[in-house]
C-alpha cells in the first residue's frame, strides 16, 4: 500500500471527528459530506448538535456526559442537511488528533433497514399465518402474534 494512502478519507463509511469539549467536527470524510449533504468545509463549521434534531440535543449532552470507555457505540436520530431525518448506527473512539484528544465517529445509515424491518411487522400482523423474522446481526428471532 502507498505510504500517503489515508483511510479516513478513502472510506466510504461516513466518518468525522470532533473536540469533545466544544463537539466542534475537526475534520470529516467525503463520505460523511455526501450522506449529511454537506461539503468537507462546511462539515468543520457544525458541532455535534448541528447533526441532530433539536428533540435529541438535551438526550447527546446527556449521553456524554456519562462516564464512558475508550469506545463507545449507539443508535441515534441525525439530521440530513435539507431537515430530513435519518436513523444512524454510531460507533465512537477516543483517538489523538494533531496532538489533542478527540474522538472519531463513523456513522452507519439504517434507516432503509429499520423501514424494510417495520414493513415485515407490518405484513406479519395484516396476515393471519405466523410469520417470523430473523436478525442476523443480533440472532434475535420475532414471531408475529398469530404464531
Amino acid at each position: 500500500m502507498a505510504a500517503d494512502f489515508n483511510a479516513f478519507d478513502a472510506s466510504p463509511v461516513p466518518m468525522w471527528v470532533y473536540e469533545p469539549g466544544s463537539l466542534r467536527i475537526l475534520a470529516a470524510n467525503a463520505a460523511a459530506a455526501a450522506a449529511y449533504g454537506y461539503d468537507r468545509e462546511a462539515m468543520r463549521s457544525l458541532t455535534l448538535l448541528d447533526l441532530r434534531p433539536e428533540s435529541e440535543h438535551e438526550r447527546l449532552l446527556a449521553h456524554l456526559r456519562r462516564p464512558r470507555g475508550a469506545r463507545d457505540e449507539g443508535f441515534w436520530l441525525h439530521c440530513h442537511r435539507d431537515g430530513s431525518h435519518m436513523h444512524v448506527q454510531v460507533q465512537v473512539a477516543d483517538i489523538d488528533y494533531d496532538g489533542r484528544p478527540a474522538r472519531l465517529v463513523v456513522a452507519r445509515d439504517v434507516s432503509e433497514a429499520e423501514r424494510a424491518q417495520a414493513r415485515v411487522h407490518l405484513m406479519a400482523q395484516a396476515m393471519s399465518d405466523a410469520a417470523y423474522d430473523w436478525d442476523m446481526a443480533t440472532g434475535r428471532v420475532w414471531f408475529s402474534d398469530s404464531f
